[in-house]
C-alpha cells in the first residue's frame, strides 16, 4: 500500500478558522457592548388591524373643541385620549378605533356633532369637554342610549342627562373645597365672594355657601352678569374689603378683568378661584399688562385655584405617564391631557366589557346599552375601575368622587399650593382626636398634606470610584415650606438613602428665615460619600449616572410631598449667586443647579449633565397596616433624586490600557517577519505578548472592580489573545509545511497571518476612532 504523506493542511485550516472565529466573535462583542443600537420602534405595529377588517374594531367617538376659543383645551385633551388608545391597542383586543369630531367651541355645533355621532357606529362618546356643550348635547346622546364621558366638564347639571357620567369633581365640590381650604390652610374666617351669574358661578357658590355656613365663615356675596358689572364690583370691593380674602367664583376671563383692578388698588389677597383659574392660561391672560411685563406674576401672585392635578406633586403613576407622554409628544401634558387619558382608559374598559356579549358591527343599540350598564355597575368604593386621579366609581347622580388639588401662582408660574387637603378613607380615632384628620363634608374626611419645594445646587463632584461603587459630592440643599404645626411631621427630617459616610444634620442650618409669602426657608450644606450602581459593560466607553436619593424618614406622601423648586436667583442660596452657571459641555442640562467649577477634581471623567427629579417609592400599605381600606391600599413615599451624569475621558483611558495592547500587537506582527527557522523565538514572542496582555487585563479589571459580567475592554483582549493563538499556530505550521514539501501552503499561511494581523490592527484603530466620534 502506498503511504500517503502526512498533510496537516486541513488541521491548520481548521485551527486558523477557529482562531478567526474567536477574533471575529470578540470583535462583534466589542461592537455590541460599546455601541448598541436602540430597540426597534414597534409603534407602527399599533396601526395594524390584527383582525384584517375594520368591522371587528370597536368605535369610540371623540367630541372636543379643537378650534375656536377653547381649541387649546380640546387639543390637549385629545393628546391624552390618543395616547390611551394607542397603549390599549398594543396587545389589547378587540382594537379601538377613534373617530374625532370638532365642536368648534360652540354649543350649537356640539348638538350638530352629537347628531352625527349617534348615527355612526360609535359605542361611546368622549366629550364634550365644556359643561355648556355637554348640557346642550346630552339629551341627544341620551335619546340614542349612548354613554357620554365629558373628560373636563365639571358642572353639577351635566348629569341631568341620563347617559352622561361626570369623570371629574363637580363645581359644588370645588366650592366646598375652597371654603374648607380658606379656613384649614389659610386660617381665615372672613371672605368677600364675587360670583358670575351663570351655571358655573351659581354651582360654585352653592357648594361654597353651604360649607362656609357650616364652618362659621363670615362671607359677603356679590353677583355680576357682564364685564362692566365685574369691573364696577372690583372697584367697590377694593374700597370696602381691602384686607379680606377674595374668592372669585368666575371664569378666567372675568378674573383677568377683576384682578388688575384689585391689585392696582393695593389689595394683596389671598385670592381663591375655581378650576377655570387653575392653569397657566390665567397668567397668560394678563401677561401683556405693563406691570406683568415688568414683574412676572404681579397680578397672579397669591392666587390659589382648584385643579384636578398639579404635575409637580402628582403621584407615582402620573409621573410615569408624564415621562411616556413627553417621549410621545415632545412636551409635558396639561392637566386636561391627563384627564383625557384617564377618561379614555375608562371608556376602553367599558366598550371592551360589552364585546364578548355583543357584535359591535351588527347590534349597535345592544352594545351601547351594555356600555351604559357597565358604567352604572361602578357604583361604590368596592366596585371600581382603576384611574390615575383615584378609582372610578359613580354615585347616585352618576358623578365621580375625586380628590381635589389646590394650585398657587408663584412668580407667574402655576404650581402646587404649599398645603393640600387630601382625602382619608379610614380615619383613625387618634388622628381625629388630635385634629390631624378633620371632616371635610359630612361623612368624608381629609388631612393637610405639606408640599415642600426642594432645590439643589451642586458645588463639587469629587472622587468617582467604580471598584467600590461610590462617589463623593458636596452640594447645597434648600427647602421652602409652610410653617409646621405642632404634631405635624417636620419636612427637614430627611434621610439620604444611599449615603455611605458623611451626613445631613438638619440642626446645622446655614440660613433659616421666613420669606415674603410667610413660608419657612432653610439652607443646608451636604457633604458625603454616596453609593450608586455602576454599569461598566461599555468600559472604557461608558457613561455613569451618579445618584443621590433622599426622602422623609417616616412621613408618607399623603402627609409630605417634595416637589422641585423654581431654580431662580430668588430661591437659590446666597453662596450660589449665579443662576446660569454651567459645569458641563455646551447644551448640557446643568443651568442653574451646578457650580462652574464643580468638576475641577475629576481627572478621568467628563461631566455631561445634572438633573433633579421626583422619584416616588410605592409599597403595599398592608405590610405595615392591615386595617387600611382598599381605596387606601398602598403607601407612597415622596423622594427626590439628584442625578449627575459623567462620561469617562477616553484619551487617558485608551493611553493607559489600549495603547500598551497595541504595542504588544505590533510585537506579534514583528515576530511574524523573523526567519522561518526561528520557531522557538516566534513562539516565545507570542507567548510573552499573551502573558503581558493577561497582566494588562488584570490591571483593567482592577480599575473596574469585581463585576460578574465582561466589559467592552475584555472583548478587546479576547481578540488580542485570539491573534496571539493564530500567531502560535502559524509559527508551528509554516516550518512543518515546508518540511513536507507544501511550500506554497506555507507561504500562503505565513503571508495570510501577517495580513490578518495588519487588518485586525487597522480595524481596531478604525473602530476606536468611530466609537470615540459617536461618543
Amino acid at each position: 500500500m502506498k503511504k500517503v504523506p502526512y498533510r496537516p493542511a486541513w488541521l491548520l485550516v481548521g485551527a486558523v478558522v477557529l482562531a478567526l472565529g474567536v477574533a471575529v466573535a470578540g470583535g462583534a462583542a466589542v461592537w455590541n457592548s460599546v455601541y448598541r443600537a436602540s430597540p426597534l420602534t414597534l409603534g407602527w405595529l399599533t396601526t395594524l388591524n390584527p383582525f384584517g377588517s375594520s368591522d371587528q374594531s370597536i368605535e369610540i367617538a371623540v367630541a372636543l373643541p379643537l378650534t375656536g376659543a377653547f381649541g387649546p383645551v380640546g387639543q390637549g385633551t385629545l393628546e391624552g385620549i390618543q395616547m390611551a388608545v394607542d397603549e390599549a391597542n398594543v396587545g389589547g383586543l378587540p382594537p379601538i378605533k377613534l373617530t374625532v369630531y370638532d365642536d368648534k367651541s360652540s354649543d350649537d355645533e356640539a348638538k350638530a356633532v352629537a347628531g352625527k355621532i349617534v348615527a355612526s357606529r360609535a359605542t361611546l362618546v368622549l366629550g364634550p369637554a365644556l359643561s355648556t356643550a355637554s348640557v346642550a348635547a346630552g339629551p341627544i346622546y341620551a335619546q340614542a342610549g349612548l354613554a357620554s364621558l365629558p373628560p373636563t366638564a365639571t358642572s353639577d347639571v351635566i348629569t341631568q342627562n341620563p347617559t352622561t357620567f361626570r369623570v371629574l369633581f363637580a363645581n359644588s365640590e370645588e366650592g366646598q373645597t375652597l371654603a374648607t381650604y380658606l379656613i384649614r390652610a389659610l386660617g381665615s374666617r372672613r371672605a368677600r365672594v364675587l360670583v358670575v351669574d351663570s351655571t358655573y358661578g351659581q354651582t360654585l357658590q352653592q357648594g361654597f355657601r353651604q360649607t362656609a355656613t357650616r364652618l362659621g365663615i363670615d362671607a359677603q356675596y356679590d353677583t355680576f352678569k357682564n364685564a362692566d358689572e365685574a369691573q364696577q364690583l372690583a372697584k367697590r370691593v377694593a374700597s370696602e374689603s381691602p384686607k379680606d380674602p377674595i374668592v372669585l367664583l368666575t371664569l378666567n376671563s372675568d378674573a383677568a378683568r377683576i384682578l388688575p383692578i384689585l391689585k392696582r388698588a393695593g389689595v394683596a389677597g389671598p385670592f381663591l378661584g375655581g378650576d377655570s383659574l387653575g392653569d397657566q392660561v390665567m397668567s397668560d391672560l394678563v401677561a401683556n399688562l405693563p406691570e406683568e411685563r415688568q414683574t412676572p406674576g404681579y397680578f397672579t401672585e397669591n392666587l390659589y385655584a382648584v385643579t384636578p392635578i398639579t404635575l409637580d406633586s402628582a403621584n407615582a403613576e402620573i409621573l410615569n405617564l408624564v415621562q411616556r407622554f413627553r417621549a410621545r409628544f415632545g412636551h409635558d401634558p396639561i392637566w386636561r391631557s391627563t384627564a383625557g387619558y384617564d377618561a379614555a382608559r375608562l371608556a376602553i374598559a367599558a366598550v371592551r366589557s360589552a364585546a364578548p356579549t355583543t357584535n359591535p358591527a351588527a347590534d349597535r343599540r345592544a352594545v351601547r346599552t351594555a356600555v351604559v350598564d357597565f358604567l352604572l355597575s361602578l357604583n361604590s368604593p368596592v366596585a371600581t375601575q382603576p384611574g390615575l386621579l383615584g378609582p372610578f366609581w359613580f354615585d347616585e347622580t352618576r358623578g365621580r368622587r375625586e380628590p381635589i388639588r389646590m394650585g398657587r401662582f408663584y412668580h407667574g408660574r402655576f404650581q402646587s399650593a404649599p398645603l393640600q387637603i387630601v382625602p382619608v378613607a379610614a380615619p383613625e380615632k387618634a388622628d381625629l382626636a388630635s385634629g390631624a384628620v378633620f371632616e371635610v363634608t359630612p361623612g368624608s374626611y381629609g388631612r393637610l398634606q405639606r408640599v415642600v419645594y426642594t432645590g439643589v445646587y451642586v458645588r463639587e463632584v469629587g472622587r468617582v470610584d467604580p471598584p467600590s461603587s461610590t462617589f463623593s459630592a458636596d452640594f447645597y440643599l434648600w427647602l421652602r415650606y409652610a410653617p409646621v404645626a405642632p404634631g405635624s411631621p417636620d419636612p427637614t427630617d430627611l434621610r439620604f438613602i444611599n449615603l455611605v459616610s458623611g451626613g445631613f444634620d438638619r440642626a446645622a442650618v446655614i440660613d433659616h428665615h421666613i420669606n415674603a409669602e410667610g413660608e419657612e426657608y432653610g439652607l443646608w450644606r451636604v457633604q458625603g460619600v454616596f453609593r450608586t450602581d455602576f454599569d461598566l459593560r461599555r468600559y472604557p466607553f461608558d457613561r455613569q449616572n451618579l445618584r443621590i436619593l433622599f426622602a422623609h424618614t417616616t412621613a408618607p406622601a399623603d402627609q409630605i410631598v417634595y416637589v422641585l423648586d423654581d431654580q431662580t436667583t430668588a430661591n437659590q442660596p446666597a453662596a450660589a449667586p449665579t443662576a446660569n452657571a454651567s459645569g458641563g459641555p455646551t447644551g448640557a442640562a446643568t443651568s442653574g443647579i451646578v457650580a462652574p467649577d464643580a468638576y475641577r477634581t475629576l481627572v478621568q471623567w467628563q461631566p455631561r449633565q445634572v438633573s433633579v427629579a421626583r422619584n416616588d417609592l410605592v409599597t403595599p400599605s398592608a405590610t405595615e397596616n392591615s386595617g387600611r381600606a382598599a381605596a387606601d391600599s398602598q403607601r407612597e413615599i415622596s423622594t427626590v433624586l439628584v442625578t449627575v451624569e459623567v462620561g469617562r475621558v477616553l484619551q487617558a483611558t485608551l493611553v493607559k490600557t489600549l495603547l500598551p495592547l497595541l504595542a504588544l500587537a505590533l510585537i506579534l506582527l514583528a515576530g511574524l517577519y523573523l526567519p522561518t527557522l526561528l520557531v522557538v523565538e516566534k513562539l516565545s514572542l507570542a507567548l510573552l505578548a499573551a502573558l503581558a496582555g493577561a497582566v494588562l487585563l488584570y490591571l483593567v479589571r482592577a480599575q473596574v472592580g469585581a463585576v460578574a459580567y465582561p466589559v467592552a475592554a475584555d472583548y478587546v483582549f479576547y481578540v488580542f489573545f485570539g491573534l496571539a493563538l493564530i500567531t502560535c499556530i502559524s509559527a508551528l505550521a509554516v516550518p512543518r509545511l515546508r518540511v513536507i514539501g507544501q511550500v506554497t501552503a506555507a507561504v500562503v499561511v505565513e503571508r495570510g497571518t501577517r495580513i490578518l494581523l495588519m487588518v485586525a490592527l487597522m480595524a481596531s484603530l478604525v473602530a476606536v476612532f468611530v466609537l470615540t466620534a459617536r461618543r
